[in-house]
């Protein structure tokens, strides 16, 4: 696993034996380490990535920050970095080999979208980060004479019944409220096709705790939502981005078997009053 930042000049010769002013340095090696996912906001990095069963995080070191309890064990001498398991299931249950990493204003406000299959389902599970109290994502330790590890991030399903993970793909973002938004495509309990889905907290749109889920797009004669990829502006408005390989209106309607890039895109609504006299 490595990572590449510009750090000016043009005599840097650890990316490649022509000097160019970027930097390299490996965070972590080993067999199986697959589909680093980077984010960066407000000054602050983070990489999720898989190894081997485990979905792992890595974020920069500074010895001026982080206690004794929670030391660099990754990166380089000159570039130390942390890297933590998010999950590392046992019994059976294995992680996908794929994961999506997202930062809402800074790395306080983070989200991590993996697959994981506990023996015979497969479900969309989500790492939502939260300083302390969570469940999963093991980092530092307690004081006082009997340490108990800190979980800083809290794990659950964004959709428990995902029926084929091979054929799902997902990625996620922040709002401009630090609002995660996670979108991803399955044929869903009942569904007789693949569909676009989003999900995002309740309280995104007031309604209190939980999670809201809803499809965005898709029929039953379609499959769509393949490889979206999601975005959300300043004001809040959610563009994705999606492919729908076949195409289908209606029971009797002629199929369009062609890969289709589409985009559904979220617009103001502007009402206007009605007077009656």
């Amino acid at each position: 696993l490595v990572y590449m930042q510009y750090v000016g000049g043009n005599d840097n010769t650890s990316c490649s034996s022509t000097p160019s002013g970027y930097q390299c340095d490996v965070i972590e090696s080993g067999a199986s380490i697959a589909s680093p996912s980077l984010a960066y906001a407000g000054g602050d990095t983070g990489i999720a990535y898989v190894k081997g069963n485990a979905v792992r995080y890595a974020y920069p070191w500074d010895l001026t920050y982080y206690p004794f309890d929670r030391p660099a064990n990754c990166g380089t001498e000159n570039n130390p970095w942390r890297c933590i398991d998010i999950v590392n299931p046992s019994g059976g249950a294995t992680v996908g080999s794929r994961v999506a990493l997202a930062y809402g204003s800074d790395d306080t406000h983070a989200e991590i979208v993996y697959s994981k299959r506990p023996t015979t389902k497969d479900m969309l599970m989500r790492a939502s980060y939260v300083g302390s109290g969570g469940d999963c994502g093991g980092d530092g330790n307690t004081g006082g004479f009997n340490p108990q590890p800190v979980y800083r991030w809290s794990c659950s399903d964004v959709d428990a019944f995902i029926d084929n993970l091979a054929d799902t793909t997902f990625a996620v973002t922040f709002d401009p409220n630090d609002f995660p938004v996670v979108s991803w495509n399955n044929k869903y309990t009942g569904d007789s096709a693949q569909r676009l889905y989003i999900s995002y907290p309740a309280a995104r749109v007031g309604e209190g705790p939980g999670w809201k889920k809803q499809v965005v797009d898709g029929n039953a004669y379609s499959t769509t939502g393949i490889w979206n990829d999601i975005s959300i502006n300043s004001a809040g408005l959610t563009s994705i981005a999606y492919i729908q390989p076949v195409f289908r209106a209606c029971p009797t309607c002629p199929v369009d078997a062609t890969d289709n890039l589409k985009v559904t895109r979220q617009f103001f609504k502007t009402y206007l009053p009605l007077i009656q006299k």
